[in-house]
């Protein structure tokens, strides 16, 4: 149970960190909207995975 709620918290921890480094390359352009549309891609599957290991803990 300890490693669900490790991962968990490490999932919303990178979350928090993956939304700050976003707006620092946002306010600097670095990335290409083709690459900001699979980024986006990416965060909507990191939701469900999270969603999943969430109710996962919830459970046990």
């Amino acid at each position: 149970m300890e490693f669900w709620i490790g991962l968990s918290v490490g999932m919303h921890l990178g979350k928090i960190i993956a939304d700050y480094l976003q707006k620092c390359v946002d306010a600097s352009g670095i990335l290409s909207p083709e690459a900001r549309e699979d980024i986006a891609e990416i965060e909507k599957v990191e939701e469900k995975i999270s969603s999943i290991v969430d109710r996962m803990v919830d459970d046990e």
